[in-house]
């Protein structure tokens, strides 16, 4: 027995867990006997020496059952596995204990390009307060800039809820949820061009029409943005939707499908799914007919986006050892990433994907781009985009500024994560040169603002 508790070994993981990965307390305690008893099945195997990944996730596997014979001790999600951080962590003490053996369980644990790494306490308390924050309507919950794109004042009029139409119109409106228009705006454009030509919403209908009726229509209400490519989608998906679900996105999710099946259906991919569908339009569009109740909800990742991300990473939920020169964070590693850490967090917290999206968008839709260090300035708009090479630059921030304090004091001044928020994530390099650019916070002297 060690003679205290810093010297035995299983406090020390404990100890390293909750400060490098943010899993402390019982659960920390609990993964570090799962990471213990591991070892020693892949011991009792006699593979100690071998660095085949099969051969490792099975003595996990194995270890996990000892460990938790009765699935009580470690928690799960609904299909019965280790929630993301638990598993995350158990992956992170062996490839930390033994690397040098087992070079491979560097594999079990994604970095992406920016050396990536998940902090679940920081998720918690982050998460924590946004939503408490939403339930009680404070700032920014209260503004117009919050609302949600689906509120009913942005839906159709004479739609009829709660049916077939009902679920296309929010089928279509996830073309415009990728940039280049806002999506409150796509919202209330797509539901005039409803009003007027209701037919377009209507899979069996739409699919015979021409791509030159569509694109036309599109344009008559301000949804140029990528018009000519939405409207060869929004045909051939139509047509694609007869064809495997008899028109109805709702029938999409028949079955209890889990998140791997709901991607086979919507991704396009080998001919299968629709187009201009992948992740994080998949988890939109469930997250549209769940949030109106189209289909029974369960807890498939929410949609990370600018947004999501922009809040994650600039309040360290998500954090970078080897962020691009230029300060770019984006990767498609940190969004599964995301995806899987709000989806473990509602797992453990039992708490709604929906209502933690909820809180977690809003708040950077409404807020973040008002702040002076969020703002980037585009000389040459008025002259059309150049794609990539559009110019850009940041505003230059001047704390003397009158007209600069009182844009931070109306947004990050009076911000629930002010204390906690340290990156400026401005939007118009996202869309514009596709980078996730983070520079470090300037924060506006208290007595300049108020």
């Amino acid at each position: 027995m060690s003679d205290s508790p810093e010297k035995d070994p299983a406090h020390s993981d404990v100890m390293r867990l909750d400060r490098e990965v943010g899993v402390g307390g019982e659960l920390g305690r609990r993964v570090g006997e799962w990471s213990a008893t591991w070892h020693r099945v892949i011991a009792d195997m006699g593979a100690t020496d071998t660095d085949d990944l099969d051969v490792l996730i099975s003595a996990r596997d194995e270890a996990l059952k000892q460990t938790d014979p009765h699935e009580k001790l470690i928690p799960r999600d609904d299909n019965g596995s280790p929630t993301f951080r638990a598993q995350y962590a158990a992956h992170w003490l062996m490839a930390e204990n033994h690397h040098h053996t087992h070079p491979n369980f560097q594999q079990l644990i994604p970095t992406g390009p920016h050396g990536m790494r998940p902090h679940f306490d920081r998720l918690d308390a982050i998460v924590d307060k946004l939503i408490a924050e939403r339930k009680a309507e404070r700032f920014p919950y209260h503004l117009d800039e919050a609302q949600l794109p689906q509120a009913p004042q942005n839906m159709p009029p004479s739609l009829e809820r709660g049916g077939v139409e009902h679920a296309m119109f929010l089928m279509n409106t996830c073309y415009y949820m990728r940039g280049g228009i806002k999506s409150v705006a796509a919202f209330r454009s797509l539901s005039a061009l409803y009003e007027q030509q209701p037919d377009l919403f209507d899979a069996h209908r739409a699919q015979s029409m021409s791509p030159d009726f569509v694109q036309g229509h599109l344009a008559a209400f301000g949804l140029n943005y990528k018009s000519a490519e939405v409207s060869k989608s929004w045909i051939e998906n139509s047509r694609r939707m007869v064809e495997t679900y008899d028109g109805d996105p709702r029938k999409i999710f028949r079955g209890d499908i889990d998140y791997d099946e709901l991607l086979s259906r919507i991704r396009n991919q080998d001919g299968r799914g629709f187009i201009g569908f992948q992740k994080k339009m998949a988890s939109m569009l469930s997250y549209y007919l769940m949030s109106d109740g189209l289909v029974p909800y369960r807890d498939y990742p929410l949609p990370v986006d600018f947004h999501v991300l922009r809040v994650s990473a600039a309040n360290g939920i998500v954090t970078f050892d080897r962020p691009a020169e230029n300060g770019n964070i984006l990767s498609d590693d940190v969004l599964d990433m995301l995806r899987e850490m709000y989806r473990d967090y509602s797992v453990t917290h039992n708490v709604s994907q929906l209502d933690v999206c909820d809180a977690v968008w809003s708040l950077s839709a409404a807020v973040c781009g008002k702040q002076p260090g969020n703002i980037w300035l585009e000389p040459d708009k008025a002259n059309g985009r150049s794609g990539r090479s559009t110019l850009i630059h940041p505003l230059k921030i001047d704390l003397n500024d009158p007209r600069q304090q009182r844009m931070y004091r109306d947004s990050c001044g009076l911000c629930p994560l002010e204390e906690t928020c340290q990156t400026n994530y401005p939007s118009k390099p996202y869309y514009v040169a596709g980078e996730m650019r983070g520079s470090p916070r300037i924060r506006f002297p208290k007595d300049t603002l108020f």
